[in-house]
C-alpha cells in the first residue's frame, strides 16, 4: 500500500509550517529504509513538513486501494477540516521525533473515532508487584497524548465547539473498564495525559476478564450499530490474561459476527471498525489467545495486537515511542504496519462543521469527566 503511494506523494520539495521565505522549498530530508515503517527523524532546521492538501492526497488514494470499506464514511466534502486537524498533529509530531513519512501514515487517525477498552481486573491490578499498573498507565499517556494532537489539532478553542468535556474538547473520546462497579469505570470521555493516573485509580482493580462480553455490550451496540454507523471505528483493548468468566469462543463470535453484520451489503465493509488488541505483562495464556485472534483467517485482517515487552520499553524510555506508538494505532488499518514485527517478534476551513461530524456523543453515554492533573509529560 504506503509503498507505492506514500514516497511518491513526499518526493516534492515543501517549505516548513510557518516559513516566511514565500514559498521556498527546503532541503528534504533523507528518506528511511523501507524496510520498516519506523523510526525517528533528525529535528534540523531544513525539516519540511506534510501539508493539508499532501494529506488529502495521500488519504484519497488510500482510500481508493486499500480503505475502500471505509470510503462512504470519509466523504470529500468533510476532509479539509480533518486535513488541517492532521497537519497540526504531523507538524508536531515530527518536531518531536517521528519520521514524516510515519506522521503522514498516523494522519488517517483523523477519520476515526477512537474508542478504549481496558482490563480492570485483579489480575491487572495485583500481578508482578503491581508493574502492569505502572505500564498500563505509562502507556495509556502516550495514547492519549498522540490522540489528543489530532482530536483537537487545528481547532484553538475546542470548549467554543461544544459542551466541556462533551467529546468536542480533544483526546479520547470514551474509555470504558471491563469490570465497573457503582458509578465507577462505566466511561470516561476525552481522556488526556494528565487524566490518566485520576481516571485508573478512580475505577481502581476488581473482576473478571470477559472481554468478549463487555466488548459487545459496552462498545459495539453502542458504538457500531450498522445502520448508524458514520465514521469508521478504531477499538483498542488492553489486557493480562487470558479470559474468565464467559463461554469458550465468545470472543471470536463477537468479532465475526460484527463484521458479518457489516459486510452484509458490501464485503469489504467489514473494516468499519478495526481492533487492536494490547497485551500488558507477560502472560502466555493471553498471548495465545491474541496471536489465535491475529492469525484467524475470517477476522485476522481487521485485528492486530501489541505485547508486553513493547510496552515495558515504552514504559521505560518513552523516546521509543515512534517505534511502538505507530504499531498500536495503525497495525489494525494499515497493511504494512500489520506486518511490521514488535521486538518480540524479533527475539523471538474551520474545524467547526467537521467536529460536528463526529458520530459518538459521549454525553449519551454517561460517560464521566475526570479531572486533569497538571504533570511532567512529553506531550
Amino acid at each position: 500500500m504506503s509503498g507505492s503511494v506514500l514516497p511518491a506523494m513526499l518526493s516534492e520539495q515543501h517549505p516548513a509550517a510557518g516559513d516566511a521565505s514565500n514559498g521556498a522549498a527546503n532541503p528534504q530530508p533523507s528518506k528511511a529504509s523501507n524496510d520498516a515503517p519506523n523510526g525517528q527523524a533528525s529535528n534540523t532546521a531544513s525539516t519540511s513538513y506534510p501539508t493539508a492538501e499532501q494529506i488529502k492526497e495521500y488519504w484519497a488514494q488510500l482510500l481508493e486501494k486499500e480503505k475502500v470499506g471505509i470510503r462512504h464514511l470519509c466523504p470529500d466534502s468533510e476532509r479539509q477540516g480533518q486535513a488541517k486537524k492532521a497537519e497540526f498533529m504531523a507538524k508536531t509530531i515530527i518536531d518531536k521525533g517521528c519520521k514524516k513519512e510515519v506522521a503522514v501514515q498516523l494522519s488517517i487517525l483523523a477519520l476515526y473515532d477512537l474508542v478504549l477498552l481496558v482490563d480492570n481486573s485483579i489480575s491487572m491490578g495485583f500481578s508482578e508487584n503491581k508493574s502492569r499498573v505502572t505500564t498500563l498507565k505509562a502507556t495509556l499517556k502516550q495514547v492519549a497524548g498522540l490522540y489528543q494532537l489530532v482530536s483537537q489539532g487545528y481547532n484553538p478553542n475546542p470548549e467554543k465547539d461544544g459542551e466541556k468535556g462533551g467529546g468536542k474538547g480533544g483526546g479520547i473520546v470514551s474509555v470504558k473498564f471491563l469490570n465497573p462497579y457503582g458509578n465507577k469505570g462505566h466511561g470516561y470521555r476525552d481522556i488526556t495525559p494528565g487524566k490518566v493516573n485520576n481516571m485508573v485509580d478512580d475505577v481502581g482493580f476488581r473482576g473478571l476478564t470477559r472481554i468478549g462480553t463487555e466488548l459487545l455490550n459496552r462498545i459495539l451496540k453502542v458504538y457500531a450499530d450498522v445502520t448508524q454507523i458514520k465514521r469508521p471505528l478504531l477499538v483498542v483493548i488492553f489486557t493480562d490474561g487470558e479470559i474468565e468468566g464467559e463461554p469458550d469462543g465468545l470472543l471470536k463470535d463477537v468479532l465475526t459476527n460484527t463484521a458479518a453484520q457489516h459486510a452484509q451489503e458490501d464485503t469489504s465493509r467489514a473494516h468499519l471498525i478495526s481492533y487492536q488488541f494490547v497485551a500488558v505483562g507477560d502472560d502466555a495464556g493471553a498471548r495465545e489467545l491474541l496471536e489465535a485472534l491475529d492469525d484467524d483467517e475470517k477476522i485476522g485482517d481487521y485485528i492486530d495486537c501489541l505485547y508486553g515487552e513493547d510496552l515495558d520499553r515504552l514504559a521505560k524510555n518513552p523516546k521509543e515511542k515512534w517505534e511502538i506508538l505507530p504499531k498500536l494505532f495503525l497495525g489494525s488499518i494499515l497493511e504494512d504496519w500489520d506486518k511490521y514485527p514488535g521486538k518480540h517478534d524479533i527475539a523471538l476551513e474551520t474545524p467547526t462543521k467537521e467536529l460536528e461530524s463526529r458520530t459518538i456523543n459521549p454525553n449519551d453515554q454517561g460517560d464521566q469527566e475526570v479531572v486533569e492533573v497538571a504533570e511532567e509529560t512529553d506531550w
